[in-house]
């Protein structure tokens, strides 16, 4: 046997069998706690006296801690803001309601204007063009945040909501205000998938009802605005369709 060979007795071998054993046990156990095991390691220390790890940081829900100190009021000045890109989603998906009164055979006579619509198919386009371009800003949005950052790709959207809008008021045709309007689609469905996002990520948990209803506000008063907009301005409907870039120059400026 082993033990005769090596010149030990029975106990004696047994012995160092079980120190060996609870040598090893011992070793797994610290190496498992990110300890490195040491073979003149004393007697662990009672778990009074070992130093407690700092407990993990958890979302702060004052708004003073968030955002890297931003106070309520900044917070809510903040969210106001960012909610002008859907006042702009409002805004400019309810104008062309408007300017449809002027720019279309069956309700106006148009016949000598650059922009007139003499059919069902072209009135589907312009109305149609500005969710198309929704469609496509919507789908890489996403993308577009995950590399870029949310609040500069929002930053970046305003071009859609400023060359839009310009786009459709100077239009010299229906195809051109048809690009226009997907132009600003494109913006809107940008602002669609981001801005709820946003929003979420800078207001504690404990606020966000408050914020999003004013983000739901700002989006029908959008709606609201534009058919008052139509109705004051009547026949100049280019107009009604280019003060969206007044918004989205605010924000860029802001």
């Amino acid at each position: 046997p082993f033990w005769l060979r090596k010149g030990l007795g029975r106990v004696e071998y047994r012995a160092a069998v079980v120190v060996c054993c609870r040598r090893r046990l011992r070793s797994t156990s610290t190496r498992r706690r990110g300890q490195p095991w040491r073979t003149d390691q004393r007697r662990a220390a009672p778990a009074d006296d070992r130093r407690m790890a700092p407990p993990p940081a958890t979302m702060s829900s004052s708004p003073e801690e968030v955002g890297g100190g931003t106070t309520s009021g900044g917070l809510r000045a903040l969210v106001a803001v960012t909610g002008l890109s859907l006042f702009n989603f409002g805004y400019n998906t309810a104008s062309i309601s408007g300017a449809l009164l002027y720019i279309d055979t069956e309700n106006f006579d148009c016949e000598g204007e650059a922009v007139c619509l003499t059919g069902s198919f072209a009135k589907g386009c312009v109305v149609s063009s500005c969710l198309l371009g929704g469609c496509l800003g919507a789908l890489f949005a996403g993308s577009l945040a995950d590399r870029w950052g949310r609040r500069l790709v929002l930053l970046g959207n305003n071009f859609f909501y400023i060359v839009g809008p310009i786009g459709m008021a100077l239009a010299p045709g229906v195809v051109f205000l048809v690009a226009a309007r997907m132009v600003t689609g494109i913006g809107v469905g940008i602002a669609s998938a981001l801005v709820h996002v946003y929003i979420s990520e800078i207001v504690p948990a404990s606020r966000r009802g408050e914020h999003g209803a004013i983000l739901v506000l700002l989006g029908s008063g959008g709606i609201l605005v534009a058919n008052l907009v139509a109705y004051a301005l009547g026949h100049q409907w280019r107009f009604v369709l280019g003060l969206s870039c007044l918004p989205a120059a605010a924000q860029l400026l802001i």
